[in-house]
Parts: structure tokens; sequence; C-alpha cells
């Protein structure tokens, strides 16, 4: 578990993976350099399975693999500091490997969640076992770093998080993952996603600049079949990024937006358009975000 400045979830994050009905686990939460109260609140949860290491502050991708390295389990999970594990999702992700003995990683679907941890419309609820790397290329389907379980000899040999990436760096770990081992889905909410307005998932630039260096490095690892289909997969993230910039400007209540998020979904969606037209143009859910827009226009407050 990375964790930075993470007083007001982390113990309800942390006790989500102490009381999983699968017992036999350690959990190692890594300070990333906190400057609030992380580590009181760490200090007050009483668990022997409970480890925590502390590191000066580099980022997730660091502190993952800090975790990782210290990690003596024949399986490894990541559970970020403001996400929540529901009580069996260790028990069904250990049993979906075991029935599964190709497999190396077992993710589950993910809801999500707001500031407050209530449950929001948002979900992703995609299934897909075996070679997954076509689709997982067309998006992170996985949607979190908190979802997958994972052989620790299969992570360290494909070489752990980028610590270079400052974002999408679960989804190139997934890619990287994906060109060697099957996956198992478990077709069960077991992850609640916590994304909130200051999440790193609302840096449109960041993502945006990070996803083009992940696409790339995975299309030029891949077959030339899927390096063909590179295209696609530029406009799906850019589509998707529309969408979030959308979502992230309407607010909880749904109306309202700002000039920069909702610019930042005109530009997302346009390069969609540039990458693949006709898909694009085809598919239900830009209509959906084009309307979106529209109605964001109308609603958008007026400069002083």
């Amino acid at each position: 578990m990375p964790a930075c400045n993470a007083e007001h979830t982390i113990e309800q994050s942390v006790r989500s993976g102490l009381s999983q009905t699968f017992q036999d686990l350690e959990l190692i939460a890594v300070d990333d350099g906190s400057r609030d109260g992380t580590l009181a609140v760490l200090g007050r949860i009483s668990d022997p399975r409970l480890r925590v290491l502390s590191v000066a502050q580099a980022g997730p991708s660091r502190a993952r693999n800090v975790g990782l390295e210290a990690a003596r389990g024949e399986l490894v999970a990541f559970l970020d500091a403001d996400d929540v594990w529901l009580p069996n999702k260790l028990t069904a992700q250990v049993e979906a490997l075991e029935s599964h003995r190709d497999a190396s990683v077992a993710y589950s679907w993910t809801d999500y969640i707001d500031e407050r941890g209530q449950r929001t419309d948002g979900r992703c609820h995609v299934t897909c076992n075996g070679d997954v790397l076509a689709p997982l290329l067309h998006g992170n389907f996985l949607s979190n770093g908190s979802s997958p379980l994972i052989y620790t000899q299969a992570v360290r040999d494909a070489g752990a998080f980028d610590e270079s990436l400052h974002a999408c760096e679960d989804w190139d770990l997934w890619l990287r993952l994906a060109a060697h081992h099957r996956f198992v889905c478990v077709a069960t909410p077991h992850v609640l996603y916590r994304r909130t307005s200051s999440s790193q998932s609302c840096d449109f630039a960041l993502m945006a600049e990070t996803a083009s260096v992940v696409i790339e490095r995975a299309c030029r690892r891949a077959a030339p079949l899927l390096q063909r289909d590179s295209a696609m997969t530029y406009s799906l993230f850019y589509r998707e990024l529309a969408a979030r910039a959308l979502e992230v400007g309407r607010g909880p209540e749904g109306g309202r937006a700002s000039y920069g998020t909702l610019a930042w979904s005109v530009r997302s969606l346009w390069r969609a358009v540039r990458q693949a037209p006709r898909s694009t143009l085809a598919d239900p859910r830009t209509r959906e975000t084009v309307r979106g827009i529209v109605t964001a226009c109308v609603r958008i407050p007026r400069p002083a």
C-alpha cells in the first residue's frame, strides 16, 4: 500500500485489507514522505500482520516497488490508500488462480466511490480471460491498481512498476504482464475505487502525456497485427479522457462545468476522432459525450 498524505482514508483502506476472509497475509504500508498524520493513523492500528515502511517521497511507483521488494508471499496485490477491498476479494481471487493454473493474474470488477466513500454510478465491469493483451491495449479494463492479485515472481520478472512514469503506471505493468501471462476475471465487484476531483486521473495533461508513452511502448513490443491497431488504442484512450473530463467538469451535482475541464473534453474528443474517425463517430458513447458537452456549454458560469 503506497501512502502519501492519506490520513483521511488510510485507516479504512488498511482495515479492508486486514479484514479479508483470506487471513494468511501481510499488509505492507509504505509511507511515501507524508507530511500529515498518515504515520500516526497507521501507528494506532494494532495488528501483527501490518508492517509499516517509510521512504523519501518519490511517488507511488517507487513506494509500491519498495513494498514488493519486502513482500514474502507467493502472491501479491496492491491496495491504494484511498481504495477499499470488499471482504471476499482475496479469497475469490486465490480460488480463481487455483482453478486456472495457466493464469498468473486474477482481477475483480470495480465499483467507484466518492470522497465520502459513497458509491457512485461509475463502475468497470469488464470480463476478459486468457490472453488479454489486445483488449488491454484498447483500455485499462482493470480500471485501477487495487484490483489484481498476481504471482509475486511474475511481477518481479516483468520489471515491477516503472518509476519514471507518474501516471498510468499500473496500466503499463498490466500490459507487460499480459504479453507473457494469462489473466482470469472474477466477475464480481470486489474493489471500491475512490474517484474525486483531486485524483491523479483528473490531471488530464499528465494522463495524456504518460498514456502516449505507455501506448507507444506497448505497441512497439506487440505483434505486428496489434501494432497496426495503435490508432484505435489512441482513439479509445482519448475518448475515455473526454468523458472523464466532462464528468469532472460537471461536478457531483451534474450540470455545471468549468471552462478548463470542458476544453479538455472537447480537445480529447477531437484527438479521438482524428485517430479513428469512422469508429469514433459511430460509437454511441461519442454521441453521449457530445450531448454532455453541449449541455455543459449552456450551463457553464459566465466569466466575471
